[in-house]
């Protein structure tokens, strides 16, 4: 069972929804130690990607990884709030998986 998991919602400027996704398809997940899988669901109007890690300490450890990512691809982003910015993100132990 995953450890760990981190979801971050972003909203693709207008044209811009394929860049996002092709940004973290291209990911070799391999090179993110303690990384187990990246996922993404598009919910119309935004995507949201989810991240599994073998511990908060892997995913951690990955974050200058994961902001290097998110810069690749900022400027395809809308601000979602001015308190928010450009993503909203979440992170935390998994406590419960029903598989």
């Amino acid at each position: 069972m995953p450890i760990a998991m981190n979801i971050v919602r972003f909203k693709p400027k207008p044209g811009q929804k394929d860049a996002v996704i092709k940004a973290h398809a291209e990911i070799d997940i391999s090179t993110w130690p303690g990384c187990i899988s990246m996922r993404m669901i598009d919910a119309g109007d935004v995507l949201c990607g989810f991240g599994e890690w073998e511990s908060m300490e892997h995913m951690q450890k990955a974050m200058p990884q994961m902001i290097a990512l998110l810069d690749s691809f900022r400027d395809h982003l809308d601000e979602i709030s001015s308190e928010l910015g450009v993503t909203d993100p979440i992170s935390g132990d998994v406590v419960m998986d029903n598989k």
